[in-house]
């Protein structure tokens, strides 16, 4: 498996992501999970550790999430808003928003 760029503590991306007041959730072509920001762990409460280095596929066969807007947006191949609900953020609804970018 390849080393995420979103790992290390002193990457500047790192930190623009941590600071961002939304919820980040980001996956790679296979649609695994390079990394979450603390807003998104905060909203779904789901941690880093259980959500990093799996398939977004696994995440919904273990009901850790009930849809994904990353499986669209590979299918649509455009951006597509949804919105889902997570326990986590007192079972409120969240509006969900997923941006290809494509290499």
């Amino acid at each position: 498996m390849q080393l995420s760029p979103f790992t290390s503590e002193n990457n500047l991306v790192h930190k623009v992501i941590e600071a961002l007041d939304a919820g980040v959730f980001i996956v790679d072509q296979d649609l695994v999970v390079l990394t979450v920001n603390s807003q998104f762990e905060k909203v779904t409460n789901l941690s880093k550790n259980e959500l990093i280095g799996r398939n977004v596929q696994y995440l919904l066969d273990q009901k850790y999430i009930s849809d994904s807007v990353s499986l669209r947006v590979l299918a649509e191949r455009k951006p597509v808003t949804r919105i889902l609900n997570y326990q986590g953020f007192e079972g409120k609804d969240v509006l969900v928003t997923g941006k290809p970018v494509f290499g």
